[in-house]
């Protein structure tokens, strides 16, 4: 399945216009606790390792690997194809 995402041109919260030159990143969720949900199951986490080629319990929601993931938006549309496992992720 492709999935597109693009850029708001105006911040539904505060109203305000994003330049054409700016990028929004989006990144796993970061709780209250300080702990970070991936919204993975364990099951999705070790085909998409396998997949990927990562050594098991990489895409363990504690792992370094979440410190630095995400996904920059800029002004053309991103296309994700979830048969992808990298897009899927």
């Amino acid at each position: 399945m492709e999935v597109i995402v693009r850029i708001l041109k105006v911040n539904p919260w505060t109203g305000l216009t994003k330049w054409p030159t700016t990028f929004d990143y989006v990144g796993p969720y970061w709780t209250r606790s300080g702990n970070i949900y991936t919204g993975l199951t364990n099951e999705d986490a070790r085909r998409l390792e396998k997949a990927l080629g990562k050594q098991e319990g990489e895409l363990n929601p504690n792992s370094d690997f979440w410190t630095t993931f995400a996904v920059r938006i800029g002004a053309k549309d991103l296309i994700l194809n979830t048969d992808r496992p990298m897009d899927e992720l």
